[in-house]
């Protein structure tokens, strides 16, 4: 097992090889070749990075491997319970994406407040999966269901979101 930060890490199997983004919690196999003959099975990974990641197998097969996979949105949530909320409450809203993600600049996120959307800035989770944008709520705010507004909610604002690889994210919610 390699692993090339708290989160990021590599390993092979019999059946190919495998990652993490979570710190070895759960672990996707990655797709390879399969008509390539690995003479049963991978031996060793050597990574330098995300981006230069070798495998050795049987048969003297040795693969070069580049994570190309962007990371996507798999839920927003919040870590308190639906209630009301009086003005200056400060709710998290979390957005999960698929792997872990570095941002620059400072995305927003977008909400259905009521008559008027609240756009809310990005608060923490650089380097993690999980990032937090944090609603204060405000004078003439009301939604019996707190919400964003679409599936394009969620604004880059000058900056990026991408992997350990350089892959950008796919923002759009589903």
């Amino acid at each position: 097992i390699v692993f090339l930060d708290s989160n990021n890490g590599w390993t092979v199997g019999q059946d190919g090889i495998f990652k993490t983004s979570d710190g070895g919690s759960s672990w996707f196999l990655e797709s390879i070749s399969s008509s390539i003959d690995y003479g049963c099975c991978l031996y060793g990974i050597f990574a330098l990075s995300n981006e230069n990641l070798w495998v050795v197998g049987g048969n003297k097969t040795v693969l070069h491997y580049r994570d190309i996979t962007a990371p996507t949105v798999i839920s927003i949530s919040s870590t308190i319970d639906d209630d009301t909320y009086g003005i200056g409450s400060i709710i998290p809203i979390t957005i999960t994406f698929s792997e872990s993600v570095i941002v620059t600049g400072a995305p927003q996120l977008t909400l259905e407040t009521g008559d008027e959307d609240a756009v809310i800035d990005y608060t923490s989770g650089s380097g993690s999966t999980d990032l937090v944008f944090n609603y204060t709520v405000a004078s003439g705010h009301t939604s019996s269901d707190l919400d964003y507004t679409s599936s394009s909610s969620l604004i880059i604002s000058g900056g990026t979101i991408k992997d350990a690889t350089g892959n950008e994210a796919i923002i759009n919610f589903k």
